[in-house]
């Protein structure tokens, strides 16, 4: 992840861990940026972040997205 966010010119931004709990973890709001416009350029991404909402067969409860840019 750390060469990935480097190649796409991100100077303030470090993972010590994959989920991001760490406190050795950091990024800035431009960096964050980058990433997201990196990650929106995948189909798949795009359509997983834009899901209003979600029931997997055999699931009784469904998922909701909650972001409001979205609805």
């Amino acid at each position: 992840m750390n060469e990935k966010v480097k190649e796409l010119g991100c100077e303030n931004t470090y993972f010590a861990e994959g989920h991001g709990l760490s406190d050795e973890n950091y990024s800035t709001a431009n960096d964050l940026l980058v990433i997201a416009q990196y990650a929106m350029e995948n189909p798949l991404f795009r359509e997983i972040v834009s899901t209003e909402y979600y029931q997997p067969d055999g699931f009784i409860y469904p998922f909701f997205n909650t972001n409001q840019l979205i609805a």
